[in-house]
């Protein structure tokens, strides 16, 4: 997959990662990537994807973030 050093929206991102936009709102929500604001159209530079591809997020991250939904 190549990035280029451009803007993507949100949809574009997630598509790329291969990920929902659901969990790519949680990415930016969890300050795990940056973003542009533009109004209300949120943007990702090429850039700041590529270095996010590169990172490896912890397993269960989101769960300290959003409690645990399952019933244990």
């Amino acid at each position: 997959m190549k990035v280029e050093n451009r803007l993507y929206k949100t949809s574009e991102a997630a598509k790329m990662l291969g990920v929902t936009q659901r969990t790519m709102y949680n990415y930016i929500k969890g300050n795990q990537i940056k973003v542009i604001r533009r109004g209300v159209v949120i943007y990702i530079d090429g850039e700041e994807l590529l270095a996010f591809m590169g990172r490896k997020l912890d397993k269960g991250y989101y769960k300290g973030l959003y409690g645990n939904h399952s019933e244990e």
